[in-house]
């Protein structure tokens, strides 16, 4: 192309042209990430102020790099704006439930230390699951602050959420009940948020035909998680129990009689597992009666539920406890990381 007087006329489409009219208020973006870094680092003492201060004065450099700033608009903003196109056409969003979910993610963006694209995500993993748009909606705050609270990737922690609340048949603005839940029984025993991930798709459906609540499911859990299962073996090993209490084969059904143990209650309905493990361990069942009673490779867990038998039911109550993920929230929110991931979210709303 000939070049004349050294300029190049530039044909601009339009959608590009809206990138480039976006570039020329960077440097107020830069300005409102500088004010936003200074007031985050005013809100740290101690060893970590020098550090946070250096950040602070770093922001200054931004200003002479804005090539860099501008790959980074393209990136972040196409990034958000295609995953919440993704979630609008897997959950049929309408015009309205769209805009509500645009807002919600770029409010987490903005007020917690993950970015609006990452909200995004977990968006789509509860809308592939299934959700709808209301139900997303109702569900990422708990979605959110379970992840945050765990420091676990949050598209795993959407993927686990779908599960329980699915497996439980729970409605989706009980996502938060089912994040205190997770948040309570990790921090009570040796589960962790990926040996939660590994078993709560074996047992969450089984246990909710059962008319076993969440909460005796996580204590079951937790219990077996103190004992050294892995998170698959306790999924499995508890299912396996749950089906051989209330379907038993015949040797099982003559062992129970034996030690006279009834697993049903006048109405044909489980009994509580505490209340049938705690008769089991005053019938003095010992390991080759359990060998009889429950599959061979439930044994190890059935064991260890009669051993804590009379101790699931307290704990189960205490599991539900509400306002854990607020708890452990604030207090996450109050940690250096943190502060500098508030920093990172707040730079990524000004692009």
């Amino acid at each position: 192309m000939a070049v004349k007087d050294k300029s190049v006329q530039i044909v601009v489409s339009a959608e590009v042209k809206k990138v480039l009219d976006a570039f020329d208020s960077a440097g107020k973006g830069i300005t409102k990430f500088g004010a936003e870094t200074e007031r985050i680092g005013k809100a740290i003492d101690g060893a970590f102020a020098p550090l946070m201060k250096g950040l602070t004065v770093a922001v200054g450099a931004i200003t002479g790099a804005m090539a860099a700033l501008a790959k980074a608009a393209l990136n972040v903003g196409g990034d958000f704006e295609l995953t919440m196109k993704r979630v609008a056409g897997v959950s049929s969003a309408s015009q309205e439930e769209f805009a509500a979910l645009t807002a919600k993610a770029e409010e987490l963006g903005e007020t917690l230390p993950v970015t609006a694209s990452q909200a995004a995500e977990a968006m789509y993993s509860l809308s592939s699951a299934g959700m709808s748009a209301k139900e997303t909606l109702g569900a990422i705050d708990g979605v959110v602050g379970l992840s945050i609270a765990q420091n676990y990737d949050l598209a795993e922690s959407a993927n686990l959420m779908t599960a329980t609340i699915r497996g439980f048949g729970l409605e989706a603005d009980q996502a938060g009940r089912v994040a205190d839940v997770f948040n309570n029984v990790i921090s009570s025993s040796m589960m962790n948020m990926q040996k939660l991930n590994d078993a709560m798709s074996y047992v969450a459906p089984v246990a909710k035909s059962l008319g076993i609540s969440l909460e005796d499911t996580a204590a079951a859990m937790g219990k077996l998680a103190d004992s050294g299962l892995r998170g698959e073996q306790i999924g499995t090993a508890l299912r396996a129990i749950m089906l051989s209490l209330v379907d038993p084969t015949a040797e099982a059904a003559a062992e129970l009689d034996k030690l006279g143990v009834t697993v049903t209650d006048v109405n044909g309905k489980l009994r509580p597992l505490d209340d049938i493990f705690q008769d089991l361990k005053a019938a003095g069942m010992d390991a080759a009666e359990a060998v009889r009673i429950f599959d061979k490779r439930s044994v190890a867990a059935a064991l260890t539920l009669m051993e804590v038998s009379g101790s699931l039911d307290e704990y189960a109550e205490r599991l539900g406890k509400l306002g854990r993920t607020q708890e452990l929230l604030s207090l996450m929110m109050d940690t250096f990381v943190n502060r500098v991931k508030a920093v990172s979210s707040a730079y990524e709303a000004t692009l």
